[in-house]
Order: C-alpha cells, then sequence, then structure tokens
C-alpha cells in the first residue's frame, strides 16, 4: 500500500474513534513498517471504503480497528468486511469492544460482532491508553470462533500488550498486571 493509502486509512479512523481509542497519525503512519501489522480494505471506486488493521501474533489474531467511511455504514459495508477477513484468518481473531452500556452504540457493535460469531469472554481487560495524556480504557474481549479459557486468555492479553503495546506497558506494567 502506498503511504496515500495509509494516509486515507487513518482519515477513515479518526472519523470514527474517539481521540483516546486511536493512535497518533505518526505512530499509525510507523505501524507499515512493523512486521506483525497489516492492513485488510475494500476499496470501491478508487476510494478505501473500509479498513481492518490487525496484528498477526502467537497463534492469533487481534484486531486493533475496523472501521468504515460514514457513508458505508449501515449498508452491509462492515457485515461483508469482517466476513471477508474471517474467511482466510485461519486462527483465533481476539478484539477489543466497549462494555456494554458504555454508549449509545457500544450493544450495537457487540450484536455486529456476536452476528459474525463472536463471542464475549467474561475477563477483566484493561486497553492501555495510546499515550501518556491519555488513560487506560476498560474494555471487554470477543473472540472468534469461540470464548478463551483463563489460560489462553492470559496468554493472548499478554501477547497484545507486549507487542501491540509495549510503549505503554514499559512505562508502567503494574497498571495491566496483577
Amino acid at each position: 500500500m502506498t503511504i496515500k493509502q495509509w494516509e486515507e486509512a487513518y482519515g477513515i479512523l479518526e472519523a470514527s474513534f474517539e481521540p483516546n481509542e486511536l493512535r497518533g497519525k505518526e505512530a499509525f503512519l510507523a505501524l507499515r513498517d512493523h512486521p506483525n501489522f497489516r492492513l485488510h480494505t475494500v476499496e470501491k471506486e478508487g476510494h478505501m471504503d473500509g479498513m481492518i488493521g490487525y496484528w498477526l501474533l502467537d497463534g492469533f489474531c487481534f484486531v486493533e480497528y475496523l472501521a468504515l467511511r460514514s457513508e458505508c455504514r449501515g449498508k452491509g459495508t462492515g457485515s461483508s468486511l469482517l466476513h471477508q477477513f474471517l474467511s482466510y484468518v485461519d486462527q483465533t481473531v481476539f478484539l477489543e469492544v466497549d462494555p456494554p452500556g458504555t454508549d449509545v452504540f457500544s450493544m450495537r457493535r457487540i450484536r455486529f460482532y456476536e452476528r459474525a460469531g463472536f463471542v464475549m469472554n467474561d475477563y477483566f481487560y484493561k486497553q492501555p491508553a495510546y499515550c501518556a495524556e491519555k488513560k487506560p480504557l476498560v474494555m471487554k474481549v470477543m473472540t472468534y470462533p469461540a470464548a478463551l479459557s483463563q489460560e489462553e486468555f492470559y496468554r493472548m492479553r499478554d501477547c497484545v500488550y507486549h507487542t501491540v503495546y509495549a510503549d505503554q506497558i514499559r512505562n508502567n506494567p503494574s497498571q495491566y498486571f496483577s
């Protein structure tokens, strides 16, 4: 992908996520060079309609972002993008969602993932803040195609923490590991 396409993807992310749920632009663009990070996109008429930003980790896949252009929402584009992605990822998929009741859209997002076959895991999870000025977020974890055992959850969580959020964890490890 070109730098222009990565910048287009970041524009979609900025329009889709709250600032505290998003890497800064330079940090996002730096992921182009990370060996474990990938972007899966859907394009129409030369424009990116949506994207999934994900990490290939130790025997599983961590989805950091799924985002669509606002004009593509509610038209099946997200479901199609996710089903296409799941059809070629041959491993467990791990992602973070806002807890039910967090905002008006939290249950809608959870139901979206449940319709695709994801299940909620009932373990405590904290998303590290993307930068020092931001606070960690209590989130829930959903996985595909099945729920995780406690041992699997902690193994995957620790892998996500040490790979995706390495800089944040390094600054305050006791906040995440108890």
